[in-house]
């Protein structure tokens, strides 16, 4: 995670970086593959995919992992 906060936090400084923004990108793509500890990180992954949806197709892989998420923090109670 703070891996991606410091390129986010860089990619906005500085949007017009390709670099910045591929390092930011790559984050991201880490921390969506992970499984999700609690229920903010969950919100986090929705969000994420939320923002990146717009004029791009989300892959049924993304999507399974944050359901699986969801069923194993409710199945946790």
């Amino acid at each position: 995670m703070s891996e991606y906060l410091v390129a986010r936090k860089a990619s906005d400084a500085s949007p017009f970086s390709d670099e910045l923004c591929d390092a930011m990108v790559e984050a991201e793509s880490k921390l969506l593959a992970l499984p999700g500890p609690h229920i903010r990180a969950v919100e986090w992954k929705l969000s994420c995919l939320q923002d990146i949806a717009e004029g791009c197709v989300i892959t049924p892989e993304a999507i399974g992992r944050v359901l699986a998420d969801v069923r194993r923090l409710v199945a946790r109670g």
